[in-house]
């Protein structure tokens, strides 16, 4: 239904109500009219029996002259007493209708018969003083009895007036309740869903994407409700895709600015990194092989240790490059297999060969699927940067124990400490904190890179935990299946 057929509905139904009401209205006055009417015609009975009275005593004391009045007011008195009865379209008068009135019109109708005999009788013969006293007794008796029926009139016109009136009250208050309630229509239908449109549009229009208009009508406000809502559902994807869109652009750019980065630390890697353990090789290979040159035996074994240490440095920096190559490209190969978590952990450390570690280890933690080697691979570069970091005679601590559905290890050391803004930063490939720097430790940053790339390989999570007082504690998980 549509809001021109709504209001013209409505503004019919209002027409009729009002027109009910005039009609009704009308007829209620018309009828405390009528009824005003009656009793003042009624009164006017009263008056005439008197006045006839009056006449008749001086047609007796033989006044002159005085016939015709009594005739006419005989004819007017008989004439009114039968329009008050039959009712009279000359006077305006409706007939009785009340039965006791009625009832007593008759009754009067009947007694005036006897009673303008009478007038008429006198009239035509001369003046009977007996006569006329018995007539004055009987004129008097029934100007009586027309003013008792005078006055029921009046006390039922009354009593029926404040009827009138109540029901004037009653149909004006209903004609307000119908009004309020025609009102309260047009506010629900129109004003209601007109404000949840404004509402709806306002909420969109300040960034709230989910806002939607629930206008459940079928006109031109539900029409305008669903459009709105089509064209929100609309905008909500198109933003769903843009945000998309930049998300994948972003991380692309964030890929993109990362390779330029590594190939501009790689070419530092290959003009510097791995340029000095070459030209430390060369030279010491140069030195050997020089024509004439000799040396005794210790010297040889040093230069020859040199060239190992120089040869394992560049083993290791090539290794790394090739481990950074594979976690950028996502082609991280695992060989798993079922072991102990805490014997991984004590074989890395007695790799290292250092007596200042506190092992907490659950001998019951359960068997996991990983890559022994990989992980002894983490450990033992967590546990290198701990001693690395941590001052003589620190402390370090390894512990290693079962939650829900992972292992959690975590390694412990009363160093210097991350600060709190390096501490995403510290995974990142060639970066290396300030405090770290302090210290004068070798190495390209790839050592946390490595291992935050294993662990997540073996989809664990590696970070640095907030810890109480001096050191730093950096915590990984493993997950229990395969």
């Amino acid at each position: 239904m549509t809001i021109k057929t709504k209001l013209v509905i409505a503004a019919s139904v209002f027409l009729l109500i009002s027109i009910t009401f005039m009609v009704i209205g009308f007829y209620v006055v018309k009828d405390m009219s009528d009824g005003l009417t009656f009793i003042n015609y009624a009164g006017q009975t009263r008056y005439k029996t008197y006045r006839l009275a009056w006449l008749m005593e001086e047609h007796s004391e033989g006044k002159k002259g005085i016939e015709p009045a009594i005739r006419k007011e005989m004819y007017e008195f008989e004439r009114l007493l039968f329009s008050l009865r039959d009712g009279n379209k000359e006077y305006a008068i409706k007939g009785a209708q009340d039965g006791e009135i009625l009832s007593r019109l008759n009754k009067h109708i009947k007694d005036w018969a006897e009673i303008s005999a009478l007038i008429e009788k006198e009239l035509k013969t001369s003046v009977n003083k007996d006569w006329i006293a018995r007539y004055h007794v009987v004129l008097e008796n029934y100007v009586l009895e027309l003013d008792a029926t005078v006055t029921i009139s009046e006390s039922k016109g009354k009593a029926k007036g404040k009827t009138s009136i109540s029901e004037i009250y009653f149909l004006a208050a209903f004609s307000l309740f119908i009004f309020f309630a025609f009102l309260f229509y047009i506010y629900r239908e129109m004003t209601v869903p007109l404000r949840n449109l404004i509402n709806g549009i306002r909420s969109f229009s300040k960034g709230d994407l989910k806002a939607r208009i629930n206008i459940a009508s079928n006109d031109e406000m539900g029409e305008a409700a669903s459009s709105f809502n089509n064209m929100a559902n609309e905008l909500e994807m198109l933003y769903n895709k843009l945000n998309s869109t930049v998300a994948q652009l972003t991380k692309a750019n964030y890929k993109l600015e990362r390779t330029n980065r590594l190939r501009g630390n790689i070419v530092t890697i290959v003009s510097h990194e791995l340029k000095t353990p070459l030209t430390s090789i060369k030279g010491f290979v140069h030195t050997l092989m020089r024509e004439g040159a000799k040396f005794d035996e210790a010297v040889k074994r040093k230069y020859l240790s040199i060239i190992n240490s120089e040869t394992d440095r560049l083993s290791k920096l090539i290794n790394d490059m090739m481990d950074m190559t594979r976690i950028e490209m996502g082609r991280m190969e695992l060989k798993k297999e079922l072991v102990s978590i805490s014997r991984v952990i004590r074989d890395a450390a007695a790799m290292l060969n250092i007596s200042d570690i506190e092992f907490d280890l659950k001998e019951d933690i359960s068997y996991i699927w990983l890559d022994k080697n990989r992980i002894e691979e983490v450990i033992l570069n967590l546990m290198d940067n701990a001693v690395k970091y941590s001052p003589k005679g620190g402390r370090i601590r390894i512990r290693a124990y079962e939650e829900k559905d992972f292992i959690k290890i975590t390694v412990d050391d009363e160093g210097h400490g991350i600060q709190e803004n390096e501490r995403e930063k510290v995974f990142d490939a060639f970066y290396r904190a300030p405090s770290g720097l302090s210290y004068n430790s070798k190495g390209l940053g790839l050592g946390l890179y490595i291992c935050k790339g294993i662990i997540e390989a073996h989809k664990g999570e590696i970070w640095i935990e907030e810890k109480q007082g001096k050191g730093t504690m950096v915590a990984f998980t493993l997950p229990k299946g395969e």
